[in-house]
């Protein structure tokens, strides 16, 4: 079965993504978000967080929004003046 994701990162990718996050991390991992600045997908959840991970993307998005915003102001502050 092939998994399709929104974000366009390859199936084998998200398997090493997520392989290499619940070695370093063990039972401690709670997810495993990967994200663009247009979209994002849910990699990994572990199964005692939410029914379901249709009910994690809401909580999820917001964690999307505050790291892509706090990416754009680091980004801002480390631009040389022009």
């Amino acid at each position: 079965m092939t998994v399709e994701y929104g974000t366009g990162i390859e199936a084998a990718f998200a398997d090493q993504l997520v392989s290499a996050a619940r070695t370093g991390l063990g039972d401690t991992l709670r997810s495993v978000v990967y994200f663009t600045p247009s979209s994002f997908d849910l990699l990994y959840l572990r199964g005692d967080l939410y029914e379901s991970p249709e009910d994690a993307r809401p909580a999820k998005a917001r964690l999307v929004e505050f790291e892509t915003a706090a990416s754009a102001v680091t980004t801002l502050l480390l631009e040389p003046p022009s």
